[in-house]
């Protein structure tokens, strides 16, 4: 995720759908890629410790860190830095999802809901919530492949519309085709036609 209010939401969302008000991460040292944070205190001095521990009031989050250089804990909230940082939000959502798992619960990897069995996500919709966003590629290939069934279906109805009326002819008036085959030249019309409509209309890069 990129977005930082959204990681913020699946934050709250691992929290509610575990029937959970705080979090007690694991330590740094049981989890595969443990997030540190900058804070600072009154007077501005920073600081970069571990997260320990998230929780949610029902309306905001807020982090707990372990202040190394003091005999204390320190509470953040999400008016404070480390709530800036969508990449070290990212991290603490992954670190509070490894702790579910190391607790032998099946976490959903997208909101966070208990799961049963080998279940992967516990919907569809988190399930395509997961999946990765299209390439420009993929999307300029999806578009042509829709425009290319319409430009199908559209030389598909064409001769129906004007049947027994000669496509080459100026707005399809009468013409002389004595000796020729109206079905082979139909078919070379309507060939020209596609490719015209396809070399306009495709999109590319």
């Amino acid at each position: 995720m990129t977005d930082i209010n959204k990681v913020k939401v699946a934050m709250a969302a691992i929290l509610i759908n575990n029937h959970l008000n705080e979090l007690v991460l694991d330590d740094p040292d049981e989890l595969d890629d443990p997030v540190r944070v900058v804070w600072y205190d009154k007077n501005n001095y920073p600081y970069e410790d571990y997260v320990t521990k998230v929780m949610w009031d029902g309306k905001e989050l807020s982090l707990e860190v372990v202040a190394n250089e003091f005999p204390k804990h320190e509470t953040l909230y999400e008016y404070d830095f480390a709530f800036t940082n969508v990449e070290w939000l990212s991290g603490i959502r992954d670190n509070m999802l490894e702790t579910l798992r190391n607790q032998g619960l099946n976490p959903c990897p997208v909101c966070g809901k208990p799961m049963k069995g080998r279940q992967h996500y516990c919907s569809d919709g988190c399930r395509k919530a997961a999946a990765p966003p299209p390439t420009v590629q993929e999307v300029i290939d999806t578009a042509n492949r829709h425009i290319r069934a319409l430009v199908n279906k559209l030389i598909e109805y064409e001769p129906r519309i004007h049947a027994g009326e000669c496509p080459e002819g100026e707005y399809y008036e009468e013409k002389d085709c004595t000796g020729k085959s109206c079905a082979l030249c139909r078919k070379r019309y309507y060939n020209k036609l596609k490719k015209k409509m396809l070399e306009k209309y495709s999109v590319g890069l």
